[in-house]
């Protein structure tokens, strides 16, 4: 597995351990793509891009969720802006439109990279990926969330807001039982 003119392919030493990959053949049992989902991709040269797209897949992830944190907390200081304070709510709702943006456009790039690495590279297919099926299930209720915080700031907007700043305390604190549940679903890998 060498790279032009003999060399190995250039792949930063950060990712050492799984550098080992490349010296070990692929096993004879797996020279083709089957039905065990197993893809004999393990030269050096796509690890490494396998692993830059995991690397900036995790960074929008974070990214789109530290969005998801903050923008409830928002809605929280809108519920308690007391009647006649025009400027205070004006700025607030004008913090929490340019977030839903942005974290929208977080969003795209974050679920685009994880699809790309599941049916691109094969993560989490074949037998024993039931946990694949179970983060996907909480990415689709954390997308929902997403859309939930989007309903929520157009009553803010409108001034048909019937929730107070408890609701919106505990609503804050549903994406953070989300990650946490998908963290321990991707590392552990339960079932």
């Amino acid at each position: 597995m060498h790279w032009r003119g003999g060399r190995s392919a250039p792949c930063p030493p950060a990712f050492g351990l799984l550098l080992d990959l490349r010296r070990t053949p692929t096993p004879p049992e797996h020279q083709h793509s089957c039905e065990c989902g197993y893809r004999p991709k393990t030269d050096a040269t796509t690890l490494c891009r396998m692993l830059w797209i995991k690397a900036f897949h995790i960074v929008f992830i974070a990214s789109w969720f530290a969005g998801l944190f903050y923008l409830p907390r928002i809605f929280v200081n809108l519920a308690m802006v007391p009647a006649g304070s025009d400027a205070e709510r004006a700025r607030l709702l004008l913090m929490a439109r340019k977030l839903l943006r942005f974290t929208t456009l977080l969003a795209v790039p974050a679920l685009g990279l994880g699809l790309y690495l599941w049916v691109g590279y094969g993560i989490g297919m074949g037998p024993g990926s039931g946990w694949m099926h179970a983060k996907l299930a909480l990415v689709l209720l954390v997308i929902g969330y997403h859309h939930g915080c989007s309903v929520l700031l157009r009553r803010l907007e409108t001034g048909s807001n019937q929730r107070s700043h408890v609701f919106y305390r505990w609503f804050n604190e549903i994406p953070v039982l989300l990650l946490t549940a998908i963290v321990i679903l991707v590392v552990v890998k339960p079932f």
